[in-house]
């Protein structure tokens, strides 16, 4: 995992615990100014911003990390237009700085299985080529390079689908 990966990955975890908490205290205004400023005090290079009474939490640091959450998920404007999005609601964006990007969709599929499989075939059309022995397709997942990115779709259970696109190495 690259620097900024990591990095972008606690930045995540900070603003996921700080939502978890904004929505067992209820929400108001002063809740979420209290939540932006604990993610702000934990990291101050960090501008984070709770919209929408705590649906959606969005936040950036200084290295270009970015994450939304919520009804702030959004993909990124400088997400690869090479590599196809899956159906379903974005749930959560993360951008790390060095053009690594997850994005977690909720999916009408129970399972998530055949949603990475759909996806899997999205990526095809697109000129991507699947890899079978990759990490994610051991686990009935999907993992696929092209068009100068590393794509990996994987299942977290309850119709979640993640997907992680990376450069190509």
């Amino acid at each position: 995992m690259t620097m900024a990966l990591r990095k972008s990955s606690l930045l995540a975890s900070g603003v996921m615990v700080a939502a978890l908490i904004l929505t067992g205290c209820g929400s108001n205004a002063a809740n979420e100014q209290a939540v932006e400023n604990a993610i702000q005090n934990a990291n101050p290079s960090v501008d984070a911003d709770v919209k929408d009474g705590g649906a959606g939490i969005t936040a950036t640091d200084k290295d270009g990390n970015e994450i939304g959450i919520g009804t702030a998920a959004k993909v990124p404007s400088d997400f690869p237009s090479s590599v196809p999005l899956p159906t379903g609601d974005l749930k959560s964006s993360v951008k790390s700085g060095d053009g690594n990007f997850v994005l977690i969709y909720r999916t009408d599929d129970a399972s998530g299985n055949s949603a990475a499989a759909a996806y899997g075939q999205q990526l095809v059309q697109a000129g991507f080529t699947l890899d079978s022995s990759g990490g994610a397709a051991s686990v009935g997942g999907v993992e696929a390079t092209g068009n100068g990115f590393k794509v990996e779709a994987l299942s977290l259970g309850g119709g979640t689908l993640s997907v992680s696109v990376s450069p190509a190495k």
